[in-house]
């Protein structure tokens, strides 16, 4: 059986920075960064931040802006924490 393991907070962020620029057609800048390294500090996943992605694609639709992107992607981020730990 093959052994799984977890992802380090480094690799979380690597993979969901690549994921939003492949998504949403733009570099993370340091703020957006800042924003998904305090997500991941605070215990959101790399499943449920590149959820957070997809809904955000999904509700903007193709053709968005980034900032669009970027506000629906800091909601459902949000969202997701709130529902986790429940505040």
């Amino acid at each position: 059986m093959e052994k799984r393991t977890q992802l380090t907070p480094d690799e979380t962020l690597m993979c969901t920075c690549c994921f939003y620029r492949s998504n949403f057609g733009a570099e993370p800048d340091e703020d957006k960064i800042s924003f998904i390294s305090k997500t991941v500090e605070n215990g959101l996943t790399i499943a449920e931040l590149l959820d957070a992605i997809k809904l955000a694609v999904a509700q903007v639709g193709e053709g968005g802006t980034e900032n669009d992107y970027w506000l629906a992607f800091r909601r459902f981020a949000r969202e997701a924490w709130r529902k986790i730990f429940g505040t």
